[in-house]
């Protein structure tokens, strides 16, 4: 079946696929997420279509499974929803979201996994609200650890940018004393920046001669 084929004007065919992620069958619930991550990658409509059947809120409680490669998919899926839409945003932190992504992060060391829930992260950490909640269940320590011990350059740039949106209400929130930490920050994330500039052209260089 095509992935077009699967957007039935009455969204049956996609409602059965959030029935399969209720599952016990664990193959089963793997199978449907994979369908509904290649209809979010392919079709621009799937987006909408998966909103209106309740998609989001039914993904966010599929976080507490223990199989990393499950999660990268399914923080992925979750960011392509997220990305420049506040419902989504809004939906995802009503439903512990966040909270959960933290979690995540504090306990995998899975590089891809860290990178979609740092990239979801970063997508979430500019909402007002949810910055608030971020910051009281101790995302700028869960994020800073990502910093002292670096699994990959992306996962690091995705914690730093997740941590300069968040510094405005870390400094609200939390002790004074944070305050030199984020002067410090604002210098590593520049420094690291142009580190990554560097080493994409001199890459670029060497593939030129």
């Amino acid at each position: 079946m095509l992935c077009k084929d699967i957007l039935h004007v009455n969204s049956y065919p996609l409602i059965t696929f959030f029935f399969f992620l209720s599952s016990s069958i664990e193959s089963v619930v793997n199978y449907a997420l994979s369908t509904l991550h290649n209809l979010l990658l392919h079709i621009e409509q799937a987006k909408l279509e998966i909103l209106r059947c309740g998609g989001c809120q039914k993904m966010v409680a599929l976080l507490n499974s223990p199989n990393a490669k499950f999660l990268a998919i399914l923080t992925d899926c979750l960011h392509m929803l997220a990305y420049s839409n506040e419902e989504v945003k809004l939906i995802i932190e009503s439903t512990h979201g966040p909270q959960q992504l933290l979690r995540i992060l504090d306990m995998t060391n899975y590089e891809k996994l860290l990178w979609t829930t740092t990239r979801l992260l970063r997508v979430l950490s500019v909402s007002p609200s949810i910055k608030i909640l971020m910051v009281s269940k101790n995302a700028i320590q869960i994020l800073e650890k990502q910093l002292y011990q670096p699994i990959s350059l992306r996962v690091q740039q995705n914690c730093l940018q997740t941590l300069r949106n968040l510094s405005d209400q870390a400094i609200k929130l939390v002790r004074l004393t944070i305050l030199p930490f984020f002067t410090k920050l604002n210098l590593f994330f520049y420094r690291k920046i142009l580190i990554h500039l560097f080493v994409y052209s001199l890459n670029y260089y060497k593939q030129m001669i």
